[in-house]
């Protein structure tokens, strides 16, 4: 039973359930009493007010008590966790040993469950799901208790497949019936299984991994088994493989094919043979050695045997040790502003906390500032993170990463989120010992991005005397432009967006300092909006024939693109051939510059993988293979979750504005069908070009007549 999600089904009395309240949109401004209107400087978001709208008919159905909406039967989440995993929550008063003796720490609902099925012999032919329709949840006392009246209906918590063994246990409580304990939810009929992975396929609910198998025989045909062992690294990061010990089983000797030859090269014994145990366990450190880059392990991707002897505690903590890898030359470039790099520094140098927002600082000036400030700490064997919003952003970084892998920042980050990094592992000592962090294109990230790092490491530096300051006493710079694009919210009004961002969040309230500085990238991109679009459309005006010319780059409103196709997920039937220009839709190797909005020319193809070779200056002509993937929008808009698998790529002869921020062109080609719809996208469409020589602007109606204008989105 399933909410209609329809709007054109539902009939709207006094409530609109889909869109919401109506809203007022009001500012406060200061007065002085017999003097008029204060003269200073209002801040415009500060003063917004969002406030609701209640109109006459529905106040009186309130004033009278009525109902104004009602969901029937009532709807329960189902919560689980694996064993010694459930979450516990307190407060910061509390005593430990106060805490752990509270029942929350033992009980759940899913461990109550348990406990209710050995008790009453209804349970015996209920599953975990079904319980709710015959039992009611006791939450003060922790147990179940026969229902009495009224009907509910059970849902299980969503979880993603990356989530390993906890999305398996999910799938199993959707059959299991009267288990008592967890060992119990892992058997299948007389057979008990070690993992739940394993009782799922027992089951039949996993596909055995034939796909992938012959995707690795298929690559076997065009490549060296280094880039086979690299393929093998991306389906084991996808989460897609459901068996990975019996793909490593029956692929492995294509895996190692070449590993016995390099041996006998460095042993300089061309007679050299070795057994498969040792050629297995080579093969092994090589992949675990890939799998590091992109900070995994083959102890996540259990039970694929770890090789013998390969010992990293001699590094230390990992990820400290990478981060010192980087390139630290110190790189000499002019800026338009010294004071700023110096500023910044002596904030570093003195261990003070503090946090600057660079605005505006753009294009090649923004890539040499950040580059000299990371590579000065850097040779000094100090820790600086350099990490941006977007992927494509972080590749242009030194030693960049995206936000989300950087810091485990959940998606979606909420109002009360935190990082996925508990307080002793490698990450939050990586955390500890950083000196500066560098976050680029920071106006696209929700303000809620912001205060769970805040939250995070807070928490990671408790220890430590400055603790309780601003990101737990960190030096932190954001940089970007608000007049790119600001957080995407979907179906947001402009209250929504404008309260999204950084500069609606308290931390904005104690930046340490804001600096202003528009590089000259921006200075025509400014004087270009909007009067000047219009002239300079008129005086380069291009036939709709040069749109295809490969040459030249086409932006397309992302709004037009998204009626072509399911938006954020690849199409379903995907038309491709040999020489087709290509866009990853996911990260599948940031490291090695892989991310969502790669770009890529398909080189060979085959039923379960593809062959393409990279575009761009950094590593134009490198060759990579792609699997299919399963793949799910993060933020759904149905009360399902959509999975499909595909090849994770879209046809990319053109790609939207939103994709092409943090991208630079020698030339590129503005395809504007109809209006854009959100702020930012004119600024960011016109600013891919460090020339107005380079741009070229097409225009035009529904009916295909051409125009001389079109709408510019700016909040004020």
């Amino acid at each position: 039973m399933e909410w209609c999600n329809q709007c054109t089904s539902i009939k709207y009395l006094f409530k609109y359930i889909h869109k919401g309240y109506d809203r007022i949109g009001a500012s406060v401004v200061a007065f002085k009493s017999n003097t008029g209107l204060r003269h200073e400087c209002v801040d415009e978001i500060k003063q917004y007010l969002d406030c609701r709208y209640v109109y006459p008919s529905e106040a009186c159905w309130r004033i009278f008590s009525y109902k104004v909406h009602g969901r029937k039967p009532a709807v329960e989440r189902m919560f689980f966790h694996l064993i010694g995993e459930k979450a516990v929550y307190y407060k910061d008063c509390e005593q430990m040993e106060h805490v752990l003796e509270n029942a929350s720490v033992t009980k759940s609902m899913l461990t109550s469950w348990l406990v209710a099925n050995g008790t009453y012999e209804e349970a015996q032919s209920l599953t975990y799901g079904e319980f709710v329709t015959k039992f009611v949840y006791v939450k003060r006392n922790r147990l179940w208790k026969p229902r009495k009246k009224e009907f509910t209906i059970g849902r299980l918590v969503w979880v993603p497949p990356t989530t390993g063994e906890l999305f398996y246990l999910r799938m199993m409580l959707t059959v299991a019936k009267g288990p008592t304990s967890y060992k119990e939810i892992r058997k299948v009929g007389e057979t008990q299984y070690e993992t739940f992975r394993e009782a799922c396929f027992a089951m039949g609910f996993l596909d055995d991994d034939r796909e992938y198998i012959c995707a690795l025989k298929e690559a076997s045909a065009w490549g060296t088994c280094h880039y086979l062992r690299k393929l093998f690294v991306v389906m084991l990061l996808s989460g897609a493989v459901n068996r990975p010990a019996h793909v490593w089983k029956e692929s492995w000797i294509i895996l190692s094919d070449g590993l016995l030859y390099e041996q006998k090269l460095i042993a300089n014994n061309p007679n050299l043979t070795l057994p498969d145990e040792a050629i297995q366990q080579l093969t092994l450190m090589e992949i675990e050695k890939m799998l590091q880059l992109n900070h995994h392990t083959l102890h996540d991707f259990k039970p694929i045997p770890y090789p013998n002897d390969y010992v990293i505690q001699q590094f230390g903590n990992r990820l400290i040790y990478d981060e010192r890898q980087y390139n630290i030359q110190e790189m000499k470039a002019e800026f338009d502003n010294r004071k700023i790099y110096d500023q910044i520094m002596d904030v570093v140098i003195k261990q003070k906390g503090g946090v600057f927002f660079l605005h505006g600082y753009g294009g090649t000036g923004k890539t040499y500032m950040w580059s000299t400030l990371a590579s000065e700490l850097r040779s000094k064997h100090e820790i600086c993170l350099t990490i941006a919003t977007s992927g494509i952003a972080s590749l242009l970084l030194p030693g960049g990463r995206t936000t989300h892998s950087k810091f485990k920042l959940p998606v979606p980050c909420v109002e009360n989120s935190t990082c996925k990094i508990n307080f002793n592992e490698d990450s939050a000592g990586l955390l500890r010992e950083a000196k500066l962090i560098i976050w680029d294109e920071a106006p696209m990230a929700h303000k809620y991005c912001f205060e769970t790092l805040d939250r995070t490491l807070k928490d990671v530096m408790s220890n430590y005397s400055n603790s309780d300051s601003v990101f737990g006493g960190k030096v932190v710079i954001f940089g970007g432009d608000f007049c790119q694009i600001l957080p995407v919210v979907p179906e947001g009004s402009r209250s929504d967006i404008v309260h999204s961002t950084i500069n609606s969040s308290y931390i904005w309230a104690i930046l340490a300092s804001t600096l202003d500085i528009v590089d000259k990238i921006n200075d025509h991109v400014l004087d270009m909006m909007p009067g000047e679009i219009r002239d300079y459309y008129s005086s380069n005006s291009v036939d709709r024939s040069e749109i295809h010319d490969n040459n030249i780059l086409q932006v397309l409103s992302p709004e037009f693109l998204s009626s072509l196709r399911t938006s954020r997920l690849p199409n379903h039937n995907l038309r491709l051939k040999v020489g087709t220009q290509i866009m990853l839709m996911r990260n599948i190797e940031q490291s090695q510059g892989l991310c969502n909005g790669t770009r890529l020319i398909v080189t060979k193809m085959a039923s379960h993988v593809l062959e393409a070779k990279l575009m761009g200056d950094n590593n134009n002509g490198k060759v990579i293979y792609i699997p299919r993937m399963d793949m799910s929008p993060s933020q759904s808009p149905w009360s399902f979750k959509l999975s499909i698998r595909q090849f994770p790529v879209i046809v990319a002869y053109a790609m939207t504005i939103n994709k092409s921020q943090g991208q630079s062109w020698d030339w590129v080609g503005l395809y504007i069908p109809r209006d854009v719809f959100t702020h930012g996208h004119i600024y960011v469409a016109v600013s891919r070009v460090t020339t107005k020589r380079g741009i070229k602007i097409l225009i035009h109606d529904d009916k295909n007549i051409p125009k001389l204008s079109t709408c510019n989105v700016v909040y004020k």
